[in-house]
């Protein structure tokens, strides 16, 4: 999935259909795509992996699926705007 974004995501901000709605990231892409790709896809990699360190109680899981929720449709925007083009 964050693969998936990181493509939509450089995808359209290169047509100049998007922008960047995070400014570190928005800055980050400006000064180099590749580094904005690298940690578009590694900050959610890195973020699964720690899921198994962390105890798991109502409230995680709750931010869990809410992050997982705002993810998928920021993701789904992304994929309408590309496919829209």
């Amino acid at each position: 999935m964050s693969f998936a974004d990181a493509l939509f995501t450089s995808l359209g901000l290169r047509a100049g259909i998007i922008e960047e709605a995070n400014p570190l990231m928005a800055g980050l892409y400006g000064f180099s795509p590749a580094a904005f790709l690298f940690i578009k896809i590694a900050l959610p990699v890195l973020l699964v992996a720690m899921i198994g360190k962390v105890r798991s109680s109502a409230t995680v899981r709750f931010l869990l699926a809410a992050a997982l929720c705002a993810y998928s449709s920021v993701l789904l925007l992304h994929a309408v705007w590309i496919v829209s083009m």
